[in-house]
């Protein structure tokens, strides 16, 4: 007898070891034909019709939406500004900004007197989106304004400000996007966390939810590569935005520090001085707001009113 046989590895029933092993082979090969039919159905759902662009000429302010929203209009309807809209097919690349916000700025430099300030409003991410597409408009000689006023709803400056910033980063440099089943999955888990309290109810209320709005927010590509873009953010070398904030913009952040689930608002604001606000003896104010992470509803009218009130120097 073998070596082997005498240890207990030569079965006495060949056929019943074989059973595991197709078992799992099976299983392998169907989850792997789900995930590559998950993946393929990313041009089903997201089809390749849409380009970024802004929304609006009046040039006077601008709004950029966070992660998971195809466009800042909600914030546009209530201000009457200017927003940008994300290509779901092509995602956030330097392309993207140089089409989206870098033609919206040459057009602008052509329509307003160069002393003329603009009002720029960052929903969560958006704020970093925004600013990212400015250094690449800048690398294309494109005339960026002053921004005299900043707002910030909840906006993180990188993951460092966002919580669980270890498995995020993880999350958003794996390799597999997938397609509209997992986005659907994870963002029906996602509702049901931020409800805080799991029912039969509410996970179907959250699915539904999920399912209605799937098709009108981010492809997978496209939330992966605004999240990838706080991972590897780099940061602003010295003077990098002089002439775009100085002493006379006004930068205003409004976070919920006690209810924000996703960013850490201390954190954040802590980042945004650090980056904005103190290289350039920008004006600061902080609002405490209860909006939980970048939550439009219950944000007082009157900051509306005030954010786009840019005066021009």
């Amino acid at each position: 007898m073998s070596t082997i046989a005498s240890v207990g590895f030569s079965p006495a029933h060949p056929e019943r070891a074989l059973a595991p092993r197709s078992l799992f082979m099976g299983v392998a090969v169907g989850a792997t034909s789900l995930l590559l039919a998950d993946t393929l159905a990313n041009g089903l759902v997201w089809a390749k019709s849409d380009k970024t662009e802004v929304i609006g000429k009046n040039y006077r302010a601008l709004a950029v939406a966070g992660l998971n929203c195809i466009d800042a209009k909600p914030i546009a309807d209530k201000t009457g500004c200017d927003y940008l809209r994300y290509s779901t097919h092509d995602g956030i690349t330097p392309a993207t900004h140089q089409e989206g916000i870098g033609n919206y700025l040459t057009k602008r430099a052509t329509s307003w007197a160069a002393q003329d300030s603009l009002t720029v409003i960052g929903h969560s991410a958006g704020a970093r989106t925004f600013i990212e597409a400015v250094r690449e408009a800048r690398k294309h000689s494109v005339v960026v304004p002053h921004i005299g006023r900043l707002v910030l709803l909840s906006s993180p400056w990188d993951i460092q400000d966002v919580h669980n910033n270890r498995a995020i980063a993880m999350l958003a440099r794996n390799p597999i996007r997938l397609g509209p089943a997992a986005k659907f999955v994870g963002e029906t888990v996602s509702h049901v966390i931020e409800d805080g309290e799991f029912s039969a109810r509410r996970a179907y209320n959250a699915a539904k939810l999920t399912l209605q709005g799937l098709r009108t927010t981010q492809s997978n590509k496209l939330w992966y590569e605004q999240l990838g873009m706080l991972v590897d953010a780099k940061p602003l070398q010295d003077g990098e935005l002089h002439g775009v904030i100085d002493h006379d913009t006004h930068i205003v952040y409004v976070g919920d520090s006690a209810n924000d689930r996703v960013v850490n608002v201390p954190s954040a604001v802590k980042s945004i001085r650090s980056a904005l606000v103190e290289p350039y003896n920008a004006q600061f104010q902080y609002i405490e707001s209860p909006i939980g992470h970048a939550s439009l509803k219950n944000i007082d009218p009157g900051l509306w009113t005030s954010a786009i009130a840019t005066e021009t120097t």
